[in-house]
């Protein structure tokens, strides 16, 4: 069997500091990612650390990188998929 993918799950940056839980929605497709061989990492702009996460990136230690974003700010969360 292939090694799975390295696969990093973010939350919307445009949400940081509002959320009151955590992003179950995220946590199960990690839960359902990790069941098929990948290895997956939900980053979460409300309790993880940011420079730590973009230096994996910019190592390319991901192959996907899935990020949910919002209507609230768009041009937040695209600044940041561009950034990334």
């Amino acid at each position: 069997m292939a090694a799975g993918k390295r696969i990093l799950l973010m939350t919307s940056r445009s949400w940081a500091g509002q959320n009151l839980s955590p992003p179950v929605g995220l946590y199960s497709l990690q839960s359902e990612v990790e069941r098929f061989g990948h290895q997956c990492e939900v980053f979460d702009y409300d309790v993880d650390a940011e420079e730590p996460m973009k230096a994996r990136v910019a190592g390319g230690y991901y192959d996907i990188i899935g990020m949910s974003v919002t209507h609230l700010n768009m041009p937040m969360d695209l600044d940041t998929i561009s950034e990334l």
